[in-house]
């Protein structure tokens, strides 16, 4: 079932520029209702805080259902052991460690596994596409953060730089200006990311 949902996931990511409003919020209560199984059944924390709550994945069928999902802070999940906000059978070396800037309080720790990376690719990859970006062009990614953290390159990301397809290289944004602009000079990227500021 989870290999499925997997697929299906990605299926649709591509067809949903061109989906009507209908099988959009169809596709939203579906994934959610996943989810919301998933985490029950796989997460001591959700399972507790379902149970504590007096609600059953049952209870959750579309997103106009998640008000009665008592609210999370991070605080909540700070407080937590590792293995009780991560689903069963989920080992944390295997997976991404993000650290959040910490601009709204302390930072935050985000892990994610590989197929989350990839579907989050998939969609910057959609919404860049739909805003011009060509398969061969050359982006440079001027980021927040450690550019260590881009070496968790799997196989795929090797794969599409020696096929010159969506080619992406990261920039440290927080090296001085003058560093910065001496990297794009000599990447000569065809598309630049970064943040406004």
């Amino acid at each position: 079932m989870f290999r499925y949902e997997l697929l299906h996931t990605l299926w649709k990511l591509w067809k949903h520029p061109r989906a009507v409003r209908k099988d959009i919020v169809s596709f939203q209560n579906r994934k959610l209702r996943h989810l919301i199984r998933h985490a029950y059944n796989n997460v001591i924390y959700y399972r507790d805080l379902f149970d504590r709550a007096g609600i059953k994945p049952a209870d959750i069928r579309t997103v106009n259902d998640l008000h009665i999902i008592p609210i999370t802070e991070k605080n909540d999940l700070r407080a937590c052991a590792a293995e009780d906000v991560l689903a069963r059978g989920t080992h944390s070396d295997q997976l991404a460690a993000l650290v959040t800037s910490g601009s709204s309080g302390r930072p935050f720790i985000v892990r994610r596994g590989r197929f989350e990376d990839h579907v989050i690719n998939m969609f910057r990859i959609r919404a860049l596409r739909q805003y011009g970006l060509r398969t061969r062009d050359r982006r440079t990614r001027v980021i927040l953060g450690n550019v260590e953290g881009e070496k968790r390159e799997t196989f795929l990301t090797h794969v599409r730089q020696a096929l010159r397809v969506y080619r992406s290289y990261p920039v440290k944004c927080l090296q001085p200006a003058r560093v910065i602009c001496q990297s794009l000079e000599a990447m000569n990227p065809d598309v630049i990311e970064g943040y406004p500021s």
